[in-house]
């Protein structure tokens, strides 16, 4: 299946908020919060992509019951079974067991919970990644995401036509993998090639670059290069294997100078975070070897060239070499 500006809504909200309620009850506190399970309250954070503009939360009771709020009154209720040692939890509607609605496969990271949502009872292709968190506020990344892309706030639509872009060049790739055993295009001009994005999809709403007038009538190698070497997001996944790692950078997007205030970036498990250039730049230096300074560089940012090595940096390296 091809994706064309694929762009991943609130599926655990969507999910159960489906199901059909029963045993309303308006007055009720929630369980404290129990830490290291699942039981108790958890505040649901989509990414920065996907704000919470409305209070959404989970109560997690211990007869196995959730409960789903929004905005502070309870919206839905359904019943739920625990496998601590598959990490699993199953949602299941009218009281029966056999029902089941959705499967989840979680996880704790850094005081969040994870939940990795797959397409109907679990056993899709494609697992959506979302996170929990015991503060209402969310994370601090999660605040100055909202922050940043506050409704009335300049530069709104663009942060997030950004994070849209992103996560959709990796799903489109993940998409790709799927009939190439497990292994990404090896650049963003193949999945331009391929219709699984279009030509615009690939350049940032900031970009001031445009497609050229007869692009569809081009031959598809001389499609691949301009997309690889004209796009404003750097592919370092590919033609690597799919991992689903949450600390792998997959693609990011590529700064216009060092004075641009942020700079986003999606995970090759597809979740989409913004961290301010300094951090970005420690991120990207950490995984590629490479500045963002230096990348801006890429002649082809497309397919994860490293960039050109300045003159003094080649010499430093050949100096390093030859001594070991």
């Amino acid at each position: 299946m091809k994706h064309h500006g694929i762009k991943t809504l609130g599926l655990v909200v969507l999910v159960i908020l489906a199901l059909p309620a029963f045993a309303q009850d308006d007055q009720e506190t929630d369980p404290l919060p129990e830490d290291d399970t699942i039981l108790g309250t958890w505040w649901i954070q989509f990414g920065e992509d996907e704000l919470l503009d409305e209070p959404f939360r989970l109560v997690f009771e211990k007869n196995g019951t959730v409960k789903v709020y929004e905005d502070g009154d309870r919206e839905e209720t359904a019943g739920y079974l625990l496998d601590e040692n598959q990490s699993k939890i199953t949602i299941y509607e009218d009281n029966d067991p056999t029902d089941i609605e959705v499967v989840i496969k979680y996880s704790f990271v850094d005081d969040l919970l994870i939940f990795l949502i797959s397409d109907g009872d679990g056993r899709g292709e494609h697992e959506e990644r979302f996170e929990l968190t015991r503060n209402p506020e969310g994370t601090e990344q999660h605040q100055r995401a909202r922050k940043d892309l506050g409704e009335g706030k300049p530069g709104v639509h663009t942060a997030r036509k950004t994070m849209t872009q992103l996560r959709g060049l990796h799903q489109g790739a993940v998409t790709f993998s799927v009939s190439a055993k497990d292994t990404m295009p090896p650049g963003i001009g193949e999945l331009v090639v391929g219709d699984y994005v279009t030509p615009e999809y690939i350049l940032p709403p900031t970009s001031k670059k445009k497609v050229p007038k007869g692009f569809d009538d081009w031959e598809d190698a001389k499609k691949r290069d301009w997309a690889n070497k004209n796009t404003g997001y750097v592919f370092l996944r590919a033609s690597e294997k799919v991992t689903l790692d949450i600390e792998l950078i997959a693609f990011f997007e590529l700064p216009a100078s060092k004075d641009q205030k942020s700079v986003y970036m999606v995970f090759d498990d597809n979740h989409a975070e913004s961290h301010p250039y300094a951090d970005a730049d420690k991120l990207i230096k950490k995984q590629t070897g490479y500045t963002l300074e230096q990348w801006m560089k890429s002649k082809s940012p497309g397919t994860g060239a490293a960039p050109p090595k300045e003159e003094k940096e080649e010499k430093k390296q050949e100096a390093e070499e030859a001594k070991q």
